[in-house]
């Protein structure tokens, strides 16, 4: 904790801030290519592997609608939507939510603010699992228990069927960066690596020099 306190990681934390198309982009692209990779993107880690979070669209509106319909039961859990939103954009002026977080101790060496989807996630599923028990609930008086539960089966599977069809697609594109059988302990070596490759790497037994070599 000394150490890191004197040598926190030096970056341009603006680099890393997100605009409102990028945050369009992580969740709801639908691209099969590396497209922040091309074209010199500005991102400074410029691979889907930092920023997609794909959930598919009848999960967002499910969250959407229970954020409208049930605002008395999802207040809190909008409210923790957009605080964490808000860090996930990142440094936007000395005052930004996530300026703020980097001022407190520890926090000074946090970067790519893309890693806050994993809490907005969180609440947007629940808020989800919310919107779907309300407008079953509506269902349920209009039309009986039948059609409600007709109706939560066929949007739960609406749910997960329409994300894991695209990244099966996805995965067929992937199948070249398989990984070699794991070496056996004795043969560990270090090696330059690269980043967009860490987990083929580690799984083949290679430690990596080329993230925060300093410490």
């Amino acid at each position: 904790l000394a150490y890191l306190r004197e040598h926190h990681r030096t970056f341009n934390v603006t680099e890393d801030a997100l605009m409102p198309v990028d945050v369009v982009r992580m969740f709801f692209a639908r691209s099969r290519d590396w497209v922040w990779d091309q074209g010199g993107g500005r991102f400074w880690y410029r691979w889907w592997g930092e920023y997609a979070n794909d959930l598919g669209y009848p999960l967002f509106l499910l969250a959407a609608y229970a954020f409208f319909a049930a605002r008395k039961q999802t207040a809190r859990m909008l409210l923790c939507t957009l605080v964490f939103l808000a860090l996930m954009l990142g440094e936007h002026g000395p005052y930004s939510p996530y300026a703020l977080l980097r001022e407190l101790p520890v926090y000074k060496g946090l970067r790519v603010p893309s890693r806050f989807t994993i809490l907005v996630t969180f609440f947007v599923a629940v808020a989800a699992a919310f919107g779907l028990q309300r407008l079953l609930e509506s269902l349920r008086r209009a039309r009986g228990a039948a059609v409600a539960r007709a109706a939560a089966a066929a949007l739960l599977l609406l749910c997960v069927a329409e994300p894991f069809v695209h990244h099966m697609r996805v995965n067929v594109l992937n199948k070249h960066q398989s990984p070699s059988p794991v070496a056996a302990p004795g043969d560990f070596y270090q090696a330059r690596g690269t980043p967009r490759w860490m987990y083929r790497d580690a799984m083949e037994n290679r430690g990596l020099l080329d993230c925060y070599e300093e410490a």
